[in-house]
């Protein structure tokens, strides 16, 4: 997987990472703890508890931020 974020975020992303680095092993276990929290709030906040299927199973592309 590849995301365009901005230096910026990355930047406050790792400084985060490193505030808690005794509760993650990895930057990536940082990161994906984080993806679920936010798919978790993202179901609740949309009442489901399955989510459903992307339409043709792709995401749009975007340009770079950074």
């Amino acid at each position: 997987m590849t995301v365009n974020v901005s230096s910026e975020l990355i930047g406050e992303a790792k400084d985060a990472f490193w505030l808690a680095r005794g509760e993650y092993q990895t930057f990536s276990g940082w990161v994906a703890e984080a993806m679920r929290r936010h798919i978790d709030a993202t179901k609740t906040a949309h009442g489901v508890e399955e989510l459903p299927a992307r339409p043709g199973g792709s995401l749009p592309t975007g340009r770079p931020l950074s």
